[in-house]
């Protein structure tokens, strides 16, 4: 009975928030209601967004690796408040998708907009609380941490150090294929077509004066704050060659969308490359991340023991920049975060255009913001192109059970 009671002690520490509404300021108080409320709202609907962390006992802040990364740098308030800003930030900037979905609006319109800015207000205001309070500090350094997703329970019940064998066969022979693969000029003999996408404002780089550099102010954190013109023309001169060869209608990029009956298609009659920046610490340094995302139809199956073909395809070609605008590395994974490869320095040479002799196929993709599916028109007014814990619909693969022993969680086995 002690134990049990210890145990639900602690599970009522872990649950509660840490903010006393009875003893803030009024207008705090009701900035605190108000966050709460329009939780409730979300989580009925299921239209929380599955982007940033959201942190416990904070409904106005969430959080990433990176930022997370900074909890135990803060020394001083001039930190903790750079800090701040960044989970407020993103939070705001998940909140916006999230009312565009819910009010049934486009995210940048004045009926969401306006709920944001009243949205930022009150989130400056809590986080003048936090700064005035050492104990709220303290918990929401380690609120802020985010989890990973390995569940060492369940890799014992499967029994991980002897299942583990078989999964690494499977890794080191797909490890042998790309290597091959990467080490074999152009495509193979048998491919039907040779098709590449290039992005629309990637023609023009060249013609870009100067090079574009990534030295760019810094706020407090020493986070660089992004000049949007040189980032504008790093994205260009970065952008990568879309290169496949056509054995399939699946192998054709395109722009994810919800159809009629509410599933997730690719419509390839309008290919789009998805943009989105990120940050990384490298030896001291805080260095920009170029993202560039694709998506095709499907991964087409093999046969009926393929454990890795399924509905959907997504690929990520990030790019990681030194303040002088050169190529640190450059690295490819799929959009489940999962068949990584890195490209040291300048290990991510120019595409060559021809294929067995002959000129390639190219066709132009539109440029879009990544966070543009995060709010999608959808059968029920919008929606994210994300569901709960961040899945996309549809998307299931059936090595989830065959890896079920490694205990991952399921974003690793979809799209």
């Amino acid at each position: 009975m002690l134990l049990l009671a210890a145990c639900c002690l602690l599970l009522a520490a872990c649950t509660t928030t840490p903010l006393d509404p009875g003893a803030l300021p009024d207008d705090a108080a009701a900035c605190l209601a108000d966050y709460e409320a329009l939780d409730r709202r979300l989580a009925s609907a299921e239209l929380h967004d599955q982007g940033a962390y959201r942190v416990a006992g904070f409904p106005w802040l969430r959080s990433n690796r990176f930022i997370a990364s900074f909890r135990d740098e803060l020394d001083g308030p001039e930190l903790w408040r750079g800090w701040l800003a960044h989970l407020a930030r993103e939070d705001l900037e998940a909140r916006r998708y999230e009312l565009a979905n819910l009010k049934t609006a486009e995210p940048h319109s004045e009926t969401v907009g306006e709920r944001v800015r009243a949205l930022k207000q009150c989130s400056e205001r809590l986080n003048d609380e936090v700064l005035s309070d050492p104990a709220l500090q303290i918990s929401l350094r380690s609120a802020a941490e985010v989890p990973d997703e390995y569940r060492t329970g369940m890799r014992w019940l499967g029994m991980y150090p002897l299942t583990r064998l078989p999964v690494l066969v499977g890794v080191n022979r797909l490890h042998s294929q790309q290597s091959e693969a990467l080490a074999t000029s152009g495509f193979a003999e048998d491919a039907t077509e040779a098709r590449q996408w290039l992005a629309q404002d990637a023609r023009s780089a060249e013609r870009l004066p100067g090079t574009a550099r990534a030295d760019w102010p810094r706020d407090s954190l020493g986070i660089p704050r992004p000049d949007t013109e040189a980032l504008t023309q790093l994205y260009a001169k970065h952008a990568p060659v879309w290169r496949i060869a056509q054995d399939s209608p699946d192998d054709r990029l395109g722009q994810p969308e919800w159809s009629p009956e509410s599933t997730v298609r690719v419509d390839t009659d309008e290919p789009v490359e998805y943009r989105f920046l990120s940050f990384t610490r490298f030896h001291g340094r805080i260095l920009p991340q170029l993202n560039y995302m694709v998506w095709l139809p499907a991964r087409p199956r093999q046969g009926v023991f393929d454990l890795l073909g399924g509905h959907l395809d997504g690929l990520i070609w990030r790019v990681t920049l030194t303040e002088n605008g050169e190529v640190l590395a450059a690295e490819s994974l799929h959009s489940c975060g999962c068949y990584y490869m890195v490209f040291p320095g300048s290990g991510a040479g120019a595409a060559d255009t021809r294929a067995a002799g002959e000129p390639i196929s190219s066709t132009e993709l539109s440029v879009r913001p990544a966070e543009a599916l995060r709010s999608l028109p959808h059968p029920d007014g919008r929606r994210s192109l994300y569901g709960q814990r961040g899945l996309i619909k549809g998307s299931e693969r059936r090595e989830r059970w065959a890896m079920v022993s490694c205990a991952c969680s399921a974003s690793r086995f979809h799209a």
